[in-house]
């Protein structure tokens, strides 16, 4: 974790003040003395805690932020993006080549989700800066055609899709883009209610993994 200057300037005073208790204590009461020492280190140690939890915040919305960047400047994220904004306005007719560029759109919340997985970053970081990008591709028939339907090479996509549906639903969140939900397809997901009536999902690990075929034959003459 990268340590921010405002932080090294209040280990500087904190390593004063600790010098500067043992010049103090040498004058007074023993008693007094040790008192003193014990509060001044236990808010010394107080700070410097706080001073790297906040340090620690920021630098996960300097990432979320950074992340947001390299969503905007991909390309071929951008175009699908837009494409997938327009369909919801008027009918946009997704093409083979769309759904190659749609490769870098699953690869980016793949990460995220190695991100989140190992707790680099929260569910709520993420899900106020990147829900609508991320569920007006996975609720999209073009995208399960393409893409998300291939859980034999999208897994990490497939576990981020769990993870931030029951996530949204333990909110009390709105499902978004929900005329398409491929939650709904039980083949993929179990379904589940817990005692509080919500229904959340896991992924079914004992179905066969699906994998994208090959699209032509070489000529053999």
């Amino acid at each position: 974790m990268r340590i921010r200057r405002s932080t090294l300037s209040l280990l500087v005073i904190v390593v004063v003040v600790i010098v500067s208790i043992f010049i103090v204590k040498r004058t007074m009461d023993s008693v007094y003395g040790d008192s003193l020492e014990i509060a001044i280190a236990v808010i010394g140690a107080a700070l410097v805690i706080y001073q790297l939890s906040k340090d620690h915040q920021i630098t996960k919305a300097e990432f979320i932020y950074n992340l947001n960047q390299s969503f905007s400047e991909n390309k071929n994220i951008e175009d699908i993006y837009n494409k997938l904004k327009k369909d919801r306005d008027e009918a946009y007719k997704f093409t083979k080549e769309d759904g190659r560029k749609m490769g870098d759109y699953v690869m980016f919340f793949q990460i995220m989700e190695y991100l989140i997985a190992n707790g680099l970053i929260s569910m709520d970081m993420v899900d106020h800066i990147f829900a609508n990008k991320f569920f007006i591709f996975m609720h999209h028939e073009k995208t399960w055609t393409y893409q998300t339907q291939y859980d034999g090479i999208n897994l990490p996509l497939i576990h981020l899709y769990v993870r931030w549906y029951n996530y949204r639903v333990q909110k009390n969140q709105n499902i978004l883009y929900d005329e398409y939900v491929i939650a709904n397809n039980e083949s993929y997901f179990i379904p589940f209610t817990d005692k509080k009536g919500k229904k959340t999902i896991s992924y079914n690990s004992k179905k066969i993994p699906l994998c994208p075929k090959k699209q032509h034959v070489d000529d053999q003459s």
